[in-house]
Order: C-alpha cells, then sequence, then structure tokens
C-alpha cells in the first residue's frame, strides 16, 4: 500500500482501494470513489520528481491502465 502522511497523521492507502488516478501539473489525485480522493501536492514533497517518478511505477503496475491518467 502507500503511506501518506499529513502534519503529524499518516494514513496507509491498500492499492486494491484504488479507483482512479489523475495527475496534474501540481497535484496528483488518488481516487477511492467517484467523490473521494487523497489530494498529494507534489509542492510539499520532499523531491517531487523523484517521488512521482516512483509512485507512477508504483500506481502503473497495480492499476489497469484506463483507470490511470499520470503525465510521461
Amino acid at each position: 500500500g502507500l503511506e501518506v502522511r499529513s502534519g503529524k497523521k499518516t494514513k496507509r492507502i491498500a492499492l486494491s482501494s484504488l479507483k482512479k488516478a489523475v495527475e496534474t501539473r501540481t497535484h496528483l489525485y488518488l481516487y477511492v470513489s467517484k467523490d473521494d480522493a487523497y489530494i498529494l501536492p507534489k509542492a510539499q514533497m520532499e523531491d517531487p520528481e523523484a517521488e512521482m517518478e516512483t509512485l507512477r511505477a508504483i500506481l502503473r503496475e497495480f492499476m489497469v491502465e484506463q483507470s490511470l491518467h499520470l503525465k510521461k
């Protein structure tokens, strides 16, 4: 799964719960339902380029291609 941290809170997201992933220039949206998504701001990542490369690879491995809307 993925581990998402916000301040002192940590949330673990099961890859099997993801329905759709959408990447924009500034954010990654991980949808767990049609209306609910975890929003990951790239600006808050320690190394946005490296972290996004890793996330893209993980998402491509575990999600069907039709559910992915990623850069590169």
